[in-house]
Order: structure tokens, then sequence, then C-alpha cells
């Protein structure tokens, strides 16, 4: 893909598609210096300033990172991904009542996407409306029944609501489904032991602090708010429009 790059400079599909495999690697400042050498062909193209709204977010510059989704939405204002990371923007600034919203856009644009029920779930659950984010996890349940972080976030209102029995099937379900699932360890721990289940919160921690071991020794886990989301972004596409 360099070398495509290198014979054909002003190719906007190699220079994008290069900035992501870059982002993919953990080089997010060399992909913006790519994408800044894609903007000076074309102000047009959503994914320009989408995909460098992701390098800032993963070098922590969330304002940043949210004017660049902006950018990216007056060119499409139909662009789902932008939505997500702009939502996941929010949430990190604590902003829970702009995420709700985003994630709201993103939903009612591709309302069979699981996991933007999912995020409109968290949103609603940070924001403390309870009843609203069971139901957005249930809709991403049934959307994808193998989806952990939903049965996570659904533990989280079911604790709250005294459901405790209820809460921890859930936990581990998802940590079934996702054995490196960090918080939903750490979340069992405090319920079993809650529940006078002193071995089974043991067991829980020890694979909570396995885990948190594992995480500090990859490169890309710079944010685990919400776990599932470092994947998701980089799995996104190269749609040029």
């Amino acid at each position: 893909l360099a070398a495509a790059r290198d014979a054909d400079p002003q190719n906007l599909r190699y220079l994008i598609a290069y900035a992501w495999l870059q982002q993919r690697e953990g080089h997010y400042k060399e992909a913006l210096t790519t994408l800044k050498s894609a903007q000076e062909f074309t102000t047009r193209t959503p994914a320009i300033p989408f995909r460098a709204a992701v390098s800032y977010f993963y070098l922590g510059l969330n304002a940043q990172a949210a004017q660049a989704c902006e950018d990216a939405l007056r060119i499409d204002p139909d662009f789902s991904e932008a939505y997500l990371l702009l939502g996941a923007v929010r949430l990190q600034q604590q902003d829970f009542q702009g995420a709700q919203s985003t994630f709201q856009r993103a939903a009612s644009l591709k309302p069979d996407v699981a996991l933007f029920h999912i995020l409109l779930g968290v949103a609603f659950y940070k924001r403390g409306h309870l009843q609203q984010s069971v139901r957005e996890l249930n809709r991403a349940l049934a959307l994808d029944p193998q989806a952990a972080p939903a049965y996570f976030y659904r533990a989280q209102v079911l604790a709250i609501q005294g459901k405790q029995r209820k809460a921890i099937a859930d936990l581990e379900t998802a940590v079934a489904l996702n054995p490196h699932y960090r918080k939903a360890y750490a979340e069992l721990a405090r319920l079993y032991s809650a529940a006078g289940q002193p071995e089974r919160a043991a067991a829980a921690l020890a694979k909570e602090s396995a885990e948190l071991r594992r995480e500090e020794s990859e490169d890309n886990r710079m944010f685990n708010q919400l776990q599932d989301l470092p994947e998701v972004i980089g799995g996104l596409g190269l749609d040029i429009r």
C-alpha cells in the first residue's frame, strides 16, 4: 500500500487507506500527517476528518476529535460512524446528555446495529435513566445475543435496582462471551463478595488482575470506558463519499 501511495500520491483512496493502516498499527500522529496530505486535494470527503478524529481520540485530544467529527458531519450529515465516535468523545468528556443525543441520531440512521443501542444504553445509564437504558440494551441483545458489553451494562442497571442475582447472571454471561472482559470480572468480584461468596470473589479478582497485566502490555489499550470501542473504530470502513 505504501508503494501504491508513493506511485500515485494524489490518490485519495490510497492516502486514506494508508492512514487507516497507520492507525491500526498505533501510529496516530503519522496518520494525521497522511490525512493532511489528503486534505490538500479535497475538503469534501468526510472520511478525511473522520480518520483525523480517530487519531485525535486515541491521542487523548477530545476537543480536536469532536471538532473533526463535526467537520465530517457537515460534509455528510448521515455519516453514522462519525456520530459513533462523537458520542464516545462526549462520554469521555462526561457530557452524557450530548452523548445520548448523538447516539440517538446514530441509532436512527442504523437501527439494526446493536452497537448503537448499546452505546445509547450506556448514555442513559450514565444519566441515571435506568428504564431507558435497559430498553436500549435489550434491543441490542435482540439484535446481537453475543454482545458482551450489553450484558455488562445491563448488569450495572440490575445491580442498582437491587436485582443482584440477575446482575451476576448477566456478568457471568459477559465473561463467558468475552473471557478478557476485565471490568466484568471486577464487577463480578464485588457482587460475589456482597452475596457472601468469597471464593468466587477471589477467583474473579484474580482474573481481573491477569487481564489488567495483559492490557498494560498492549499499546493500543488507551481508553477503557467502553471496552469494545477501540476494536469497533479500528474496523470501520474506508468508504469515500
